[in-house]
């Protein structure tokens, strides 16, 4: 419900973002024409007024995911001041702090692209993970063995991507038919997940102590509900179904809150880039 409202939201506060940091600075900048470019001292004021504000909103705005992204600042700050600095020497002022500005986000996005890429993953493969385990489960797989089959058939490695059953668990026709039709295979990240799953299960290791590797809080919530299933002894479809259906419409409203806004990110990145050097 509250991903449901803030993707409501969301068009709002991107507008708010681009009047106050691309349209509001390129009007005074078209009014300092006029008065000698006494006005352009104000901009300066703009990014300081307004960005704990904005900040401030898109918190309150915005529900907790508790997705685990790690990053050392440091890494991205240090070089972004010694370019600053040697910029310095030889660029206007808000050009050498655009270069420094882009060092900086470009060293930071280097350290979490894939962590974002594994919550992304995440994303586009739950829903057929789940509706795996499902199928499984309506012919009489516990959680553990329908794990194993769907990473045994979707894996992406040639070593385990095979329909021919492994474990000598007796698959239907027509499931076989599902996984063949419904799984090309997942992500890497969350191949990788599985994989780590796959190991830990086939070792012996209960559902419950399977360690999961991941920055998604999805995944791990995922998994987490699995494991307390299974230490409930019988599973009834109909809860793998109910399951499948929540965590389909959670990342339905997680995508449509990442399209609506990738326009303004592209205006974000493009504009300011455009009134820098022009």
């Amino acid at each position: 419900l509250k991903w449901g409202i803030y993707a409501e939201k969301v068009g709002t506060i991107n507008e708010m973002i681009l009047i106050l940091f691309v349209f509001l600075p390129e009007m005074m900048a078209v009014l300092s024409i006029f008065n000698g470019g006494g006005i352009l001292s104000a901009l300066l004021i703009f990014p300081l007024a307004f960005t704990p504000v904005l900040y401030l909103i898109v918190s309150s705005s915005k529900p907790k995911t508790m997705n685990q992204i790690k990053y050392n600042p440091v890494i991205a700050i240090v070089p972004a001041i010694i370019v600053g600095l040697i910029g310095s020497t030889f660029l206007l002022p808000y050009q050498d702090v655009f270069i420094a500005s882009l060092v900086f986000l470009i060293l930071l996005y280097i350290q979490v692209r894939d962590q974002v890429r594994d919550i992304r993953d995440s994303l586009n493969s739950l829903p057929d993970f789940l509706r795996s385990l499902t199928e499984f489960r309506k012919i009489g797989y516990t959680l553990n063995m329908g794990i194993m089959r769907t990473y045994e058939i979707t894996s992406s490695t040639s070593e385990n991507r095979s329909m021919d059953n492994k474990n000598g668990y007796q698959d239907s026709e027509e499931l076989k038919e599902i996984m063949k039709n419904n799984h090309s295979g997942f992500p890497k990240k969350f191949d990788e997940l599985l994989s780590n799953v796959y190991k830990q299960l086939k070792s012996g290791v209960p559902l419950n102590q399977v360690r999961i590797k991941t920055s998604s809080w999805l995944n791990k919530l995922t998994f987490y509900i699995l494991s307390i299933l299974t230490e409930s002894g019988y599973i009834p479809v109909s809860v793998m179904e109910d399951m499948t259906n929540f965590m389909s419409g959670i990342t339905q409203i997680y995508k449509e809150t990442i399209s609506k806004t990738k326009g303004y990110k592209m205006m974000a990145i493009f504009i300011p880039v455009f009134m820098t050097f022009s």
